[in-house]
């Protein structure tokens, strides 16, 4: 847009985006749900998430709500650029895309040196390939999981309506 003017093929972005607009939640909140979600136990974080799976919560309803508000935190965006609304969801995938090119330039370049012996380059390359499928398959398996655990949350939408609204 120049001067008022919109061009037919131009496509006009705002300027400025509110933050709350694209429910950014800010590091001390996302710090604040960590910390609350790790004061949880290791055992009955493990009986919230597989509840979740399953699609049912259990009888602990501070454990459940620090699971509500730690995956509402990992899977809302942490700012406005790209970068910073990637979720753990594309994250894993462009790790385990990556790894496969990680291993194919390790095998060509153990292959066009010809020497018995790995450089050391070779096993940086396997070993950041080893990491990057460890850590994709970690971030799709956190994705599952804050997804089952929002989905086995009561919502609004599903809450029993009121008489009042019954009658015709």
């Amino acid at each position: 847009m120049i001067m008022g003017v919109r061009h037919p093929r131009t496509i006009v972005h705002p300027v400025s985006v509110d933050a709350a607009d694209l429910g950014v939640v800010g590091s001390a909140e996302r710090r604040d749900a960590s910390r609350a979600w790790k004061q949880v136990p290791t055992r009955q974080r493990l009986e919230v998430v597989k509840a979740a799976r399953r699609g049912q919560l259990t009888d602990d309803d501070a454990a459940t709500a620090a699971a509500q508000r730690f995956a509402m935190v990992t899977l809302a965006p942490r700012g406005r650029s790209w970068s910073q609304r990637v979720t753990p969801r594309i994250m894993g995938r462009l790790l385990l895309a990556a790894a496969p090119f990680g291993l194919a330039v390790a095998i060509v370049e153990r292959l066009a040196l010809g020497a018995p012996e790995m450089a050391a380059a070779t096993w940086v390359l396997v070993g950041a390939s080893v990491l990057a499928v460890l850590w994709g398959w970690f971030c799709l398996e956190l994705q599952r999981d804050c997804e089952a655990i929002l989905a086995a949350m009561p919502s609004a939408a599903s809450a029993p309506q009121s008489e009042v609204a019954d009658r015709p």
